[in-house]
């Protein structure tokens, strides 16, 4: 028995690329393309994650691209994370009246500074009593990277999404076309 040469509209419309990071999850995916032929078929399992990268294919880069499109498409919220580098701060403060050296060493001990870098999150804290500032002079400095951490928690800079994830895909896309173009 051979297969009819054309698909039906809700078979053209079932065909999705399947993203799979293990063999058992790829038993499952390979339906959607079913109806592909199988010269075409065999490529894209060729290209798979858990064939490429199987130590660590949540990190082959058609398994990130595909983390971020269904974050972006089931509405989630990509989360932004800074990855702080280097906080500098140069500040001269000064006091409305003249402080006793002593207590303002113990001022000056409270400063806190978080390097968290999230929303919400107070950078720097200086609690100054039983003094009142009269006039804060200077500078403060935050270098920081931003990054993409999927649901997987990779995570990946915007650059590392451009420089690694698109060039594969677009190997893999060539990949999937070569076979089509040379199929029985």
């Amino acid at each position: 028995m051979h297969k009819p040469r054309g698909a039906t509209k809700e078979q053209i419309k079932s065909v999705q690329f399947p993203v799979a990071l293990s063999v058992k999850q790829w038993r499952s995916e390979k339906r959607r393309i079913q109806t592909l032929p199988q010269e075409v078929q065999s490529a894209i399992e060729k290209v798979q994650p858990f064939t490429e990268m199987s130590q660590s294919p949540e990190q082959h880069p058609l398994a990130v691209l595909s983390a971020l499109s269904n974050q972006d498409k089931h509405r989630l919220e990509l989360t932004p994370a800074i990855e702080p580098l280097q906080l500098a701060h140069d500040t001269s403060i000064e006091f409305e009246e003249v402080p006793d050296p002593i207590v303002l060493q113990q001022v000056m001990n409270r400063m806190k500074i978080d390097g968290r870098f999230q929303d919400g999150v107070e950078v720097i804290t200086h609690d100054t009593t039983p003094y009142r500032v009269a006039q804060l002079i200077g500078y403060h400095q935050y270098h920081g990277r931003v990054q993409v951490v999927t649901d997987d928690n990779v995570t990946l800079s915007p650059a590392e999404v451009m420089n690694t994830v698109f060039p594969k895909v677009t190997s893999i896309i060539d990949t999937v076309l070569y076979a089509w173009a040379n199929k029985s």
